[in-house]
């Protein structure tokens, strides 16, 4: 048997894409988001007694079903066995380029990237210019500084979680007159005019969402992602902040980060000889900063000031005896997507996010290559069955 109808449940939108009310009639569905939250809601099989309706954000899951219906994500699964609701939602968000969050202790879910105003993912968004109001299409929540953050701390991915792969996907192809059949595809990301013969050597990585995925251009959609993902993003990071600087900002929000990194340059330091004469790798004009330390000195390492005259010596007589390495000082700014919000210590929130790359034009380096059609098919060419 065929059966081309499953579960009636309580929708968020019908088939044509429109939101109906809480008092509508039940029908199926293959729209995740309707799924999700009829799981978390249904008081048979689904979460009620924990959850139910006040649980759930309603208005933010009808965005995120208008978002699966306008971009043509669908859920054609069977579900026949107990698991971890949170879980659940949580993977297959992704599946469908979703985020899954829990704001004011409501359960929600929230397209993962900016979209236009039909909810189709805008692929060229980019970061907003200030002199044109509405423009860019990537929406920047909050600006965090030297000035509300601390403990900033970085994280790399190591060289291993960085490796570029080749994405293998399963997904089903169903016909009503005969049985379903389990399609594979392998796709991968040609950013630099590599070889087909050099991307089939890459490492493979298999996605299997042949349980409910039936739409090859949803897997394809999912595979450039997992791919433009990996080559594009690089660290995380994570800060402590006063929770005013978070008010309305949100897991899944945009975030603009600068923060002014100093450091030392191991190409432009030298030291200065008891008589003042100067020696350095590179020539001093000007007045420089540096970090300076007097050798059998059990005092800390001190900052100032190094400038030189004519004659070669250092103009500053507390400097005579030292050495001393030049000061960089330069300014970072970052777009980040907030990947948690949570209370840290001392009455301070600490937030979690992860590096959102922009390419030389501003748009999301993860996006304007992945766009359905000829951009597609030309970064992320299909390696055969």
């Amino acid at each position: 048997a065929f059966i081309k109808d499953g579960i009636k449940t309580q929708r968020l939108i019908n088939d044509s894409g429109n939101a109906v009310s809480e008092t509508a009639s039940k029908q199926s569905t293959n729209n995740f988001v309707d799924i999700a939250y009829d799981l978390l809601t249904n008081d048979v099989y689904g979460a009620a007694e924990l959850i139910g309706a006040r649980g759930v954000n309603r208005s933010e899951m009808i965005d995120a079903a208008k978002y699966c219906y306008k971009n043509g994500f669908t859920w054609d699964g069977v579900i026949d066995k107990r698991f971890n609701l949170r879980e659940f939602i949580f993977e297959h968000a992704a599946y469908n380029l979703l985020d899954f969050s829990i704001k004011g202790g409501q359960f929600s879910l929230r397209p993962s990237f900016p979209v236009k105003s039909d909810f189709t993912i805008n692929y060229q968004a980019s970061v907003p210019d200030p002199s044109i109001p509405g423009s860019g299409g990537i929406d920047i929540k909050a600006l965090f500084s030297d000035g509300n953050m601390r403990n900033l701390q970085v994280s790399f991915l190591t060289p291993e979680e960085r490796e570029m792969f080749k994405a293998t996907v399963l997904y089903r192809e169903d016909k009503p007159t005969s049985f379903p059949e389990t399609k594979v595809k392998t796709f991968a990301y040609d950013h630099s005019n590599i070889s087909h013969a050099d991307l089939k050597k890459l490492p493979e990585e298999v996605f299997d969402l042949s349980n409910w995925c039936t739409s090859a251009t949803h897997a394809q959609q999912f595979a450039a992602i997992a791919l433009a993902t990996r080559k594009e993003v690089d660290h995380g990071i994570t800060f402590e902040t006063t929770p005013t600087s978070v008010l309305g900002v949100l897991p899944g929000d945009y975030i603009r980060v600068i923060s002014e990194v100093t450091h030392t340059s191991r190409f432009n330091n030298g030291s200065v000889d008891n008589d003042g004469f100067v020696t350095s790798r590179v020539a001093i004009s000007g007045t420089i900063n540096v970090y300076y330390w007097k050798p059998g000195n059990l005092g800390q390492v001190q900052s100032g000031s190094l400038s030189v005259n004519s004659d070669g010596k250092a103009n500053q007589g507390s400097l005579t005896g030292t050495l001393f390495a030049q000061v960089d000082t330069t300014t970072e700014d970052r777009l980040y997507k907030i990947e948690s919000i949570t209370y840290g210590e001392e009455g301070f929130i600490k937030v979690a996010a992860s590096h959102a790359p922009l390419t030389s034009d501003n748009k999301l380096a993860v996006l304007y290559r992945a766009e359905p059609g000829a951009n597609l098919a030309t970064y992320f060419p299909s390696l055969g069955a």
